[in-house]
């Protein structure tokens, strides 16, 4: 049988969930002893909530609106990677959250969508920059009068002199899939510099792509004290037929492996895959018009990646 405690505040942490505000004499009921126990929704920050680590970036994500303002008693809610991370009231920050390096997406959603109170069909994806190991990153939200929701990523410094008196809102547990295996290191080959497009063979490569993979496998030897592992994975576009983007990106990824074998990366440490487009990096490109526009927009999205995991030299 669950413990009354615990009943009560997975109850709070649902209805928080589905954007039921409470007065505040209901919010202190709930905050108020139970069996004993006080338990409260803000903890204070502390130092180490956006203390990055070696391997992994770290995010942080904060919502400034004034409590006076048409929609301050509305939670945000955020999703990572399409996974519910928190549910944010003005003035407040959510857990820290430690990612791999790369680029994560970010979608902010009403908590309270009642028909007519906010005015939106599909709310979009935002890109994280290309995050880095060992880096913080500080992303604020907040909600206009007209119901838009803005975000925008803020400068390191300023962010922790203005969080150090914010409370962390810790009353719901995050769904986050976070890095506890992220690579050490992250290298991106544009499609553009290895195949001309819709190639993937090894004599279809580009005159300079051999030297830009050389130069490559020069640079990550010299990073790295140990190399335990390395993926190449393929990215296509989502233009066109989606089994065909994902057998493209297979290919590309096995061509450049080899490549890299040949360059020097040992065989029996290296593999590789592809995710065809679902891992695009740009979102946006069916608002453009005509073949040329779309195709430059797609270009960041085909991609290969080599993950390398192992020691890097001090």
């Amino acid at each position: 049988m669950m413990a009354p405690g615990k009943a009560i505040r997975n109850i709070l942490s649902l209805l928080l969930l589905s954007g039921i505000t409470f007065s505040g004499n209901s919010a202190a009921a709930f905050n108020e002893s139970v069996n004993g126990t006080p338990w409260k929704m803000d903890v204070p920050a502390l130092p180490s909530q956006w203390k990055s680590e070696d391997a992994r970036a770290r995010v942080i994500i904060f919502r400034h609106q004034q409590q006076h303002q048409r929609y301050a008693l509305l939670p945000l809610n955020v999703y990572i990677n399409k996974y519910y991370h928190a549910s944010l009231f003005p003035e407040h920050q959510a857990v820290g959250l430690s990612l791999c390096p790369g680029k994560s997406s970010v979608v902010i959603v009403p908590g309270n969508r009642k028909k007519g109170i906010v005015g939106y069909e599909q709310n979009p994806e935002v890109m994280t920059p290309e995050l880095q190991a060992g880096m913080t990153y500080f992303y604020q939200i907040s909600m206009e009068d007209s119901g838009d929701i803005i975000g925008r990523w803020m400068d390191s410094e300023q962010s922790k002199k203005e969080l150090a008196n914010i409370d962390i809102q810790a009353h719901t547990l995050s769904r986050v899939i976070t890095g506890d295996n992220c690579p050490s290191g992250l290298y991106t080959i544009s499609e553009a510099a290895l195949f001309n497009l819709d190639q993937y063979r090894a004599e279809n490569l580009q005159p300079d792509a051999i030297k830009k993979i050389n130069k490559l496998v020069a640079t990550i030897t010299s990073d790295y004290r140990q190399i335990s592992k390395v993926i190449v994975i393929g990215h296509a576009d989502p233009v066109g037929n989606e089994q065909h983007n994902q057998s493209l990106s297979e290919l590309r990824a096995n061509t450049i492996m080899t490549r890299l074998i040949a360059a020097g990366i040992p065989a029996d440490i290296i593999s590789s895959r592809g995710v065809g487009s679902r891992e695009s990096t740009v979102l946006n490109c069916n608002e453009y018009k005509g073949g040329e526009a779309v195709s430059q927009c797609n270009q960041p999205n085909r991609r290969v990646d080599v993950q390398v995991y192992g020691i890097r030299e001090k």
